[in-house]
């Protein structure tokens, strides 16, 4: 079975309708794709949801989130070393949060969906970028 990070950007676009990424989502409703992301994807989307919708509106999208069957994967020792590697590597391409999701795909064997361009650039990883509508 395809086992694949969701960044941020996923999020975005797949609670604005875009029909690509909710065949994605429904993919991971069926369990035909094993979908994962971190603590601090949830923290970023619902801090974006909000500056841009409102409390009320990152709520509902974070507790959606949280009930699907997405893995939340928290942050550990290992995660933080390969991440931090990776932020040493790439200082200028990767946020810190870019370089948590590098480390996680990387430890995981997961390819990450993202809408993040500079995420290509990272040749220890595979990724899928997305368009952003």
């Amino acid at each position: 079975m395809k086992s694949i990070f969701l960044d941020t950007g996923i999020f975005e676009l797949f609670f604005s309708g875009n029909q690509t990424i909710k065949k994605i989502f429904n993919q991971i409703k069926n369990e035909t794709i094993k979908a994962f992301t971190l603590e601090l994807n949830l923290c970023e989307n619902f801090y974006k949801t909000c500056e841009k919708l409102g409390k009320e509106t990152a709520q509902i999208r974070n507790i959606s989130l949280r009930n699907s069957k997405i893995k939340i994967l928290d942050i550990n020792d290992q995660l933080t070393i390969r991440s931090g590697i990776f932020k040493c590597k790439y200082p200028q391409l990767l946020s810190l949060v870019d370089a948590y999701i590098s480390g996680c795909a990387d430890l995981n064997n997961l390819v990450i969906y993202s809408t993040d361009h500079g995420l290509k650039d990272i040749k220890e990883v595979k990724n899928n970028i997305f368009p952003l509508d």
